[in-house]
C-alpha cells in the first residue's frame, strides 16, 4: 500500500484577499429624510420630554405647560399684574469692527410676571 502526499492549493494561514475598491451602498436623500420623518415621534427625546399645548401655545415639556397655567391662575386672582410668555431681550446690539462682523446677544426667557405691589 502506498500512501500519497496531499497538498493545499491555497495557504490556510494567510487571510482572505479583501477588495479594497468595494463602494458602499449610497441611500437615496430624499428616502433618507422620508424615513426620518416617519420614525420622528418614536424617537425619545433626550431628556425625556413631551411637547404639550395649552391654550393654542406650544411649550417644550409638561412641566413648562403647569408652570404657565400656575401663573394664568395667579394672574386672575390678582397677585400677578402681567404676564408675559418667552420675551426676548437684546444683551448687546451685533456690531461690525473691520471686516468682522458679530452677532447681537440676545436672552430668552420662558416666562417674564410682575406681581402686584402690596
Amino acid at each position: 500500500m502506498e500512501l500519497t502526499k496531499l497538498t493545499v492549493k491555497e495557504d490556510v494561514t494567510k487571510p482572505a484577499k479583501i477588495k479594497e475598491n468595494v463602494a458602499e451602498p449610497k441611500i437615496n436623500l430624499g428616502y433618507y429624510q422620508a424615513l426620518c420623518e416617519d420614525y420622528k415621534d418614536a424617537i425619545p427625546s433626550k431628556y425625556m420630554v413631551v411637547k404639550t399645548t395649552v391654550n393654542g401655545i406650544t411649550f417644550a415639556s409638561k412641566k413648562e405647560a403647569k408652570r404657565y397655567e400656575d401663573l394664568l391662575k395667579l394672574e386672575k386672582s390678582g397677585e400677578v399684574e402681567s404676564l408675559q410668555i418667552q420675551p426676548v431681550y437684546v444683551l448687546q446690539e451685533g456690531f461690525k469692527l473691520g471686516k468682522k462682523k458679530y452677532n447681537p446677544i440676545i436672552y430668552n426667557t420662558r416666562f417674564q410676571l410682575q406681581r402686584q405691589n402690596n
